[in-house]
């Protein structure tokens, strides 16, 4: 955990660590875990909670080997080099998508949780579920019709609302990790990304067989390339990451009207659903230049939803200090500092031992109390 993650820490009003000799940080300025469960109990529901979802991650891989185990014992070396392209991918989306939420990233182990629910327990359910959908709309309109609308009927709504599923169990075991839309939206992201990683290797694999396993290093390259370089950016993280800020909506309403968050939340969750659809139907998906236009769509739609929830965001942390700069208690460029990571380290720098950790704590407050305005949690202070 780095310095700058700190101000997840819920403060000393929540905590009580005003009241607890050398409950404050270390010398050197890091607690043992990440700030957002810093003083934080493990409740019986938690850890109820994180069984089933391991319980559910592990059925998802007897999924995924039951349908490409296969295959991966067949073709060892294509499966190790599809492994490794796609490890590097998902190493450098996962330090991208945790770097775009403003002030602080999130806590890495609910991050890694995220990636391994899609990468496992969603798709290992949607592979049954899709095949489940495939196999009724088979007998009931025909193999033709299935053939060219099946992906399009069934993806969108089982696997969005499986993802979906894997925020809601990190909600219910770590409630304080969803403030608003921002970090649904990054979690969400986080979840597809894992479904994405893992369903690019099953494409990896199918596409081997398909191309007769003539040229297997081949093939996965070419699988690589096409779902990862060319559309991977307009593809199941985008999806999720704006069906994501819908649920973040919810599950930070903490008894602030949530009639007035439920229509955005589902209006976004059905976005997410109809640019699923639009991925996958075959009005596009037939031909490479339509591919790359739904993947295009699709990177603009998250872009935007993004840069909406991050203004917001932004601007309700600014008010949240208005009320401290107005009654003097630190000056604009203090509030500029605090909401970026780079100002706050930079900071830090020119104070060493107990002030560096005096100076630590200082921020660490002022954006721990800041932080439920700018999630819509609460309305800002009065100025003065």
């Amino acid at each position: 955990m780095s310095r700058h993650e700190r101000p997840y820490e819920p403060g000393p009003a929540r905590t009580g660590a005003h009241e607890r000799p050398g409950a404050g940080p270390r010398h050197g300025g890091l607690h043992p875990g990440h700030p957002l469960l810093h003083g934080v109990p493990r409740s019986q529901r938690g850890r109820a909670v994180w069984t089933v979802f391991g319980v559910l991650c592990a059925a998802g891989v007897i999924s995924i080997l039951v349908s490409f185990g296969a295959q991966m014992r067949v073709f060892p070396g294509e499966t190790m080099l599809s492994l490794l392209l796609l490890a590097v991918s998902v190493a450098i989306g996962f330090a991208l998508l945790r770097r775009i939420r403003p002030v602080w990233s999130p806590p890495r182990g609910l991050s890694a949780a995220c990636v391994l629910w899609g990468a496992t327990a969603a798709t290992g359910a949607a592979l049954l579920a899709n095949n489940g959908v495939h196999g009724m709309l088979s007998k009931t309109a025909g193999l033709p019709f299935t053939s060219l609308w099946g992906a399009a009927l069934s993806a969108p709504v089982n696997e969005e609302l499986l993802k979906l599923c894997g925020l809601a169990l990190i909600a219910l075991a770590a409630p304080r990790a969803f403030r608003g839309p921002m970090d649904g939206f990054v979690f969400g992201a986080l979840v597809g990304l894992g479904f994405q990683v893992m369903e690019n290797l099953t494409y990896a694999l199918n596409l081997v067989v398909q191309q007769g396993a003539t040229a297997g290093a081949g093939s996965v390259i070419l699988s690589f390339a096409a779902r990862v370089l060319l559309t991977g950016w307009g593809s199941h993280w985008a999806m999720t990451a704006v069906a994501g800020a819908g649920f973040g909506l919810i599950a930070a309403a903490a008894g602030r009207a949530p009639a007035r968050r439920l229509v955005p939340a589902v209006l976004l969750i059905l976005l997410a659903v109809a640019m699923h659809w639009f991925f996958n139907a075959p009005l596009l998906a037939a031909t490479t230049g339509g591919t790359l236009f739904a993947s295009l769509l699709n990177f603009v739609i998250a872009v935007v939803v993004y840069f909406t929830v991050r203004h917001a965001y932004r601007h309700r942390m600014m008010r949240a200090f208005a009320g401290d700069v107005a009654a003097g208690r630190m000056s604009e460029a203090d509030a500029m500092t605090l909401m970026r990571r780079g100002s706050r380290r930079k900071a830090l720098r020119g104070s060493v031992g107990p002030d560096r950790s005096m100076a630590a704590a200082l921020q660490s407050e002022r954006l721990a109390r800041a932080e439920p305005v700018a999630a819509g949690q609460q309305p800002p202070p009065p100025s003065g």
